[in-house]
């Protein structure tokens, strides 16, 4: 798989209009602060809010409302339920998707709040080297001077623009 393909999905996603409200949990199990950001109507960043190790904030959200996680510190992607991008799913899809052998009669009808967590994904060996290169370079014009092959300067590009793409988050979300 190409570097970075993870993000693609992401580069035209933004937030649609909808009526099925989907209340969530979401916990940072990572050992670091976290930024939640909400992708807006228009494709802009909204920080949500910044978690600290173990902590949760509520959110009612909608099902077609888009959500990332981000490293406060490194500007690395984490993860939302195992994915780079959280889309919220209905209860039943939710507990369908953990359960599928549940019958549907043992399903709660209630509609709680989903457990979503925050989670660090498992890198490969080459990404983490990429990232930790990124963390020693301020201009991708610098990149060049590395005498990286091809490939290896065109993924660390790519990750320098991703990194470079954080500061756009346009404001904190006011409760």
């Amino acid at each position: 798989m190409e570097l970075l393909q993870l993000f693609r999905p992401e580069n035209n996603l933004q937030s649609l209009r909808s009526q099925k409200q989907i209340p969530i949990r979401l916990r940072n199990l990572t050992n670091r602060s976290v930024d939640v950001i909400w992708i807006n109507y228009t494709g802009e960043y909204v920080k949500y809010s910044r978690l600290d190790h173990d902590n949760f904030v509520d959110i009612n959200t909608f099902e077609t409302h888009p959500w990332i996680a981000i490293d406060a510190d490194t500007k690395n992607r984490l993860l939302i339920d195992k994915k780079f991008v959280f889309l919220p799913k209905p209860w039943t899809e939710f507990v369908r998707d953990r359960f599928p052998n549940l019958p549907l009669e043992a399903m709660p009808a209630i509609n709680p709040r989903l457990p979503i967590t925050i989670t660090t994904p498992l890198l490969s060996l080459r990404y983490k080297t990429l990232l930790e290169l990124r963390s020693y370079i301020k201009s991708i014009n610098d990149v060049d001077l590395l005498g990286l092959p091809k490939e290896l300067a065109h993924d660390l590009k790519l990750l320098i623009k991703e990194r470079e793409r954080f500061p756009d988050i346009i404001c904190f979300h006011r409760r």
